[in-house]
């Protein structure tokens, strides 16, 4: 069992639910058949907002991997290639680069590399100041206190934007407290015990605007947590990207995990004449979800 970094808590054993968006051709990392078919993904904002008609188009059916990083679909960054069986390598910015220069300005492009058959997970919740400090006012207890991690308020910087104005971020941003918070979350996890629940919020299989349920496979292995490189020495502030990949067993053994046949699902969809049968299949999904024993979000 790995360390923990400084001020991270050993909690018991969790299983994690991971969201996806839907792909016409399985996660498997190649982009959609279809793309302009495939309108379900779009209720996921980052894909709304960056997806490309035209580049996906010109690019269907190619694998990931074979892409330079123009062509990738936003689709990437939401874990749509969980059942790749390549490793993926995708350069990332920091987000506050060109926004903060005083305090973010010195990270450069960071490598972040995805292995086979494993999804990058980003405990988004984990990283609101918000859900780690509480709110006293509203007797909300925070992360912090309920869980006694060794979040230290005092090490967030001063953040500065370009006219020399303080402005508040609602996310985490020192180093050591990122890495208090996300050991705390992926030491939850358990290799060959912990259970990984993929789901899309959206899918053409039903007009129901609940979760759907795409795959369950066993966490076989986390990654470590990756920190942005950045130039020079002793720079004013170190952050961690918040991705963590998790490794499953998709693709290797059908003992331990599954997911549902997408090609059965459609042609059953495309056949049923009434609503009810259309969201039979949505149904029988539905009695596994409430099943699920606790879980984390990703």
């Amino acid at each position: 069992m790995k360390s923990l970094a400084n001020g991270a808590r050993r909690l018991p054993t969790h299983h994690v639910t991971i969201r996806v968006p839907w792909h016409d051709s399985g996660w498997c990392g190649t982009v959609c058949a279809r793309p302009l078919e495939n309108t379900s993904c779009l209720i996921l904002p980052r894909i709304g907002a960056g997806k490309r008609d035209e580049a996906e188009t010109r690019c269907a059916t190619k694998q990931l991997h074979e892409l330079s990083g123009d062509d990738l679909p936003p689709c990437v960054g939401e874990r749509v290639s969980f059942m790749a069986p390549f490793d993926l390598t995708r350069m990332m910015t920091h987000p506050y680069v060109e926004a903060y220069p005083d305090t973010h300005g010195h990270f450069v492009p960071t490598r972040f590399v995805q292995p086979a058959r494993s999804a990058a997970c980003v405990p988004f919740q984990w990283m609101l100041r918000k859900k780690v400090e509480g709110d006293s006012r509203n007797g909300e207890i925070g992360l912090a206190e309920r869980l006694q991690i060794g979040w230290i308020p005092d090490r967030e910087p001063t953040i500065r934007n370009r006219r020399g104005e303080e402005v508040e971020t609602d996310w985490v941003q020192e180093r050591d407290n990122q890495l208090a918070l996300l050991d705390t979350f992926f030491g939850t996890l358990r290799p060959e015990e912990s259970l990984c629940f993929f789901y899309a919020k959206r899918t053409p299989l039903s007009e129901q605007s609940r979760r759907v349920i795409v795959g369950v496979g066993r966490v076989t292995s986390i990654g470590e947590a990756t920190e942005y490189a950045y130039n020079g020495q002793n720079p004013p502030l170190r952050c961690m990207l918040w991705s963590v990949t998790l490794d499953t067993q998709f693709g290797q053994d059908s003992k331990m995990a599954f997911f549902f046949r997408m090609g059965t699902c459609l042609r059953f969809q495309s056949t049923a004449r009434s609503p009810t049968q259309r969201n039979s299949l949505h149904s029988r999904r539905m009695s596994t979800l409430r099943r699920i024993p606790t879980a984390l979000n990703c």
